[in-house]
Order: structure tokens, then C-alpha cells, then sequence
């Protein structure tokens, strides 16, 4: 049996051996753990292919875009990182049409990065939309790169198991946003349909086609 049926089959039927995650939820940072190493952050896709073979169960691996600064110079980000005992704390800054773009977070061993400073937020009124719409438009530019890129990863992962692949979005901590006081606004509504329905859209064409080139 593959592991693509193996996983439909355990979706209809259940099985003895468990679904696991070593890198998001309870299981987070298990596989920094395995492999001996500090920061989670410096994790790499060998570590947790290692760590689900420890494990056993039906492993779902979790990995996100590739980072485009590589083939978009406008999204390079000046990065300030400063290392203490306990913690690690991780400044951006990004120059955009707009505005400047900065993030805030800190690390702590073996347990992972929290944000500190979202690059946008409520407070950021309709200048928000067009920060998201750049960026969203900048990753519709680099599409051959993030294709070319992603898909080593998941020729790294097809012989392993199932992929779940995070959107560019994600970036901005969008779920972190005043939703409630949003919901209807002509705006907010524009916006959705944009990211819903338009830029993902071209995003998700590109994953499915690398996916069937590397098809498990």
C-alpha cells in the first residue's frame, strides 16, 4: 500500500497506529528535541523525517512557502537577532510602497517562536488591505521560484507521507485581526474575496500542479 492510500485508508477506516505531529500543536518541537538541537527554528526537514521514523504512527509533515526575498529583492527584510540565556529575540523590518513593515518576536528553547509585534494590525485602517495585496502580489510573481522550491520539498517528503503546505499570508497574523468589529464592512468584504478567491487561488493552482508531479 502507498502512503497517499495508506492515509485515505486510515481517514475511512481507522487504524491501530496513531495520526502524529511532531511539529504543530502538543507535538510541537519534538522533532528539535530528537534531533538534540536548542532552537526549533533550526530544524531542518532531514530532523523531522528522522523524528517520525522514531515515532512511528502516520506522520503529517507541515512546512510553509519558501521564502521569495531569494528571488524578490523588494521583499529582502533587515533582521536584528539578539541572543540571550533563556530566549531569542528576532526583529524584521521591510520597506514596502506603503509603509514600513515590522516584526517582533522571541524564541524560547525547545519550545518555539511566539510573535511579539504583528507587521499589521485594526489600528493600521485601510492602509492594511494594501499591505496585504503587495505581498500577496509579490508572491504571485515569484510563482516559478516558489514551484521550483517547494517542489524539492516535496520530493524530499513524498517517499514519508502527506504534506500540509502553509500560505504566504500567514505572515501577518491575519486570524489576530479585530475580526468581530470587521465582519461586513465593505472592506473587509473586498478583502476576502481577494485573498479567497484571487491570489490564493493562483497559490493553490501552483501547489496542486507540483503535487501532482509529486504525487505519493
Amino acid at each position: 500500500m502507498s502512503i497517499r492510500s495508506d492515509l485515505i485508508d486510515y481517514m475511512h477506516h481507522g487504524s491501530k497506529k496513531p495520526f502524529v505531529s511532531l511539529q504543530i500543536g502538543a507535538g510541537a518541537g519534538f522533532d528539535t528535541k530528537l534531533a538534540g538541537k536548542t532552537w526549533n527554528s533550526e530544524t531542518t526537514l532531514q530532523d523531522t523525517i528522522r523524528a517520525y521514523e522514531i515515532a512511528g504512527g502516520h506522520p503529517l509533515f507541515n512546512i510553509g512557502l519558501p521564502d521569495i526575498a531569494k528571488s524578490n529583492p523588494v521583499f529582502v527584510r533587515k533582521t536584528n537577532v539578539e541572543d540571550k540565556e533563556n530566549e531569542r529575540i528576532t526583529e524584521s523590518w521591510m520597506e514596502t510602497p506603503f509603509g514600513q513593515l515590522y516584526w517582533k518576536g522571541h524564541e524560547i528553547p525547545k519550545q518555539g517562536y511566539v510573535p511579539i509585534s504583528y507587521p499589521v494590525s485594526f489600528n493600521d485602517g485601510l492602509k492594511a488591505f494594501d499591505y496585504v495585496r503587495w505581498t500577496a502580489d509579490q508572491h504571485a510573481k515569484s510563482l516559478d521560484f516558489i514551484t521550483e522550491d517547494l517542489g524539492a520539498d516535496l520530493e524530499l517528503l513524498k517517499k514519508h507521507g502527506p504534506v500540509s503546505v502553509q500560505w504566504n499570508l500567514q505572515l501577518f497574523g491575519l486570524p489576530t485581526v479585530d475580526i468581530e468589529n470587521t465582519k461586513g464592512h465593505k472592506h473587509m468584504i473586498a478583502a476576502s474575496d481577494y485573498l479567497f478567491y484571487d491570489i490564493p487561488l493562483e497559490n493553490v493552482q501552483v501547489i496542486v500542479k507540483i503535487a501532482e508531479n509529486y504525487r505519493i
